[in-house]
């Protein structure tokens, strides 16, 4: 009995991981977005820097939407 032996491309598992990790990261700044979103109603197709300044603008303004307060159980 002959067992096939598949080789693993260690860069292409590399690839893989990355590729999910910045899917997961681009999911949670759409979520962030959303949330901003709410408080702020500018037009337009904001990127992902102009998310993550909106978001730290309203931490550090202490207008942090009501979203934000909600504890999660």
């Amino acid at each position: 009995m002959m067992l096939n032996v598949v080789e693993v491309d260690p860069f292409s598992n590399k690839c893989l991981n990355e590729k999910r990790r910045r899917n997961q990261e681009n999911l949670f700044i759409d979520e962030l977005a959303e949330l901003v979103s709410a408080t702020d109603m500018s037009s337009g197709k904001t990127d992902k820097c102009q998310i993550l300044q909106r978001a730290v603008d309203q931490f550090a303004g202490e207008s942090i939407p009501e979203v934000f307060l909600i504890q999660k159980l």
